[in-house]
């Protein structure tokens, strides 16, 4: 073990094949790799009758926003992304039949009972509702980091339930 004086801290490291590793390091990574191994990943229970296809009610601030046609909430669990080991997949689509990776791709219930969609690390959009009969009514917020304060207002949001589209087929 050596100390080293790394800015205004001192660090200690090990000294491994010629190559500095730093404990702290080491520690964030073995923390992260032990709370992937045992965080418990959600169940279908988890998910009340809240999974099934829903089409964003526009108006202009979902057009300023910029939200997708609507997305698809499932109840498969959201995989490999540390820190949302409580989630379910979300599949966004730009038109009835197109489906993307943005700005949705994961969705979980928060512990006050609202739904929360958005997409990990804060990505462009994200979205509180809670279910109001067969629509999920609540609050867009527009999360990038590029934007002016007066860009990112909360604005009511409505996405109501339909029957899911079917992707066309291959001819």
């Amino acid at each position: 073990m050596i100390r080293e004086r790394v800015g205004t801290r001192d660090v200690w490291r090990k000294r491994i094949s010629g190559v500095g590793l730093s404990i702290p390091l080491m520690t964030g990574v073995l923390y992260l790799s032990l709370s992937c191994v045992t965080a418990e990943r959600p169940s279908t229970d988890d998910a009340r009758g809240i999974p099934g296809c829903y089409q964003i009610e526009w108006n202009r601030d979902m057009r300023e926003l910029g939200m997708p046609w609507g997305f698809d909430l499932l109840a498969d669990p959201l995989e490999g992304v540390p820190g949302y080991e409580d989630a379910f997949r979300v599949e966004t689509r730009i038109t009835q039949t197109e489906i993307t990776g943005l700005p949705f791709t994961y969705w979980r219930v928060m512990p006050d009972s609202v739904i929360r969609i958005g997409y990990p690390s804060l990505g462009p959009l994200s979205v509180d509702v809670r279910e109001e009969g067969m629509a999920l009514v609540g609050t867009a917020y527009d999360v990038g980091d590029a934007l002016m304060p007066n860009q990112k207002r909360p604005r009511p949001f409505t996405a109501h339930r339909i029957r899911c589209p079917t992707a066309p087929t291959a001819s």
